[in-house]
């Protein structure tokens, strides 16, 4: 069984700015890959067991550095997804986000 999603599964958070957030990549844990099954849209609701892990990779803009930044790591942390890269071809950077309790320790 595969556990990677590449852009076609939502993660519902609970932010201000949006509802749901379709990361580039991300690897399912059992349940949340499994929770899917059978489902008519592929969103991981917040009563579903969140995945693993997230990527994104940042595209030009400020916009889009504050989005993959600032909104989606208070986004992802508070979601319980235990591990959020940030990939930044422009910086030629990747931030690894670890942690629990609903926020990340960066790793450069």
């Amino acid at each position: 069984m595969y556990r990677v999603a590449y852009k076609d599964t939502e993660v519902e958070v609970s932010g201000r700015r949006v509802r749901c957030r379709i990361p580039d990549l991300l690897v399912h844990i059992e349940e949340s890959q499994a929770a899917l099954i059978g489902a008519s849209r592929a969103t991981i609701t917040r009563d579903m067991s969140p995945p693993a892990l997230t990527i994104e990779i940042v595209s030009p803009g400020t916009d889009n550095r504050n989005r993959d930044y600032r909104y989606k790591h208070t986004e992802y942390a508070a979601r319980g997804i235990a591990e959020y890269w940030i990939v930044d071809p422009e910086m030629q950077q990747i931030t690894v986000c670890q942690g629990g309790e609903g926020q990340y320790e960066a790793q450069y």
